[in-house]
């Protein structure tokens, strides 16, 4: 098991680390609109987050939204 272990180590060892990890609720705007949810994937320029709440934005509904991490800050209580 610890082969495995530095295997992928050494082999993520060269990709930047994640600033907000997968699970962490976070808050922010989207298009002018604020909403709530969980990080899906950390990108380095976007992070992929799930919406607590639908958002309704130019007549579609949008549960997965694509935003700038600038555009999101960590929540350290609800």
């Amino acid at each position: 098991m610890s082969n495995l272990t530095q295997y992928f180590e050494r082999k993520h060892a060269d990709l930047p680390k994640p600033k907000y990890n997968s699970g962490d609720l976070v808050y922010g705007h989207w298009n002018t609109i604020p909403f709530v949810g969980s990080v899906v994937r950390d990108t380095k320029p976007t992070v992929m987050v799930h919406s607590d709440l639908p958002v309704q934005f130019q007549g579609n509904v949008h549960t997965i939204l694509t935003v700038r991490q600038s555009d999101i800050t960590r929540l350290k209580e609800l």
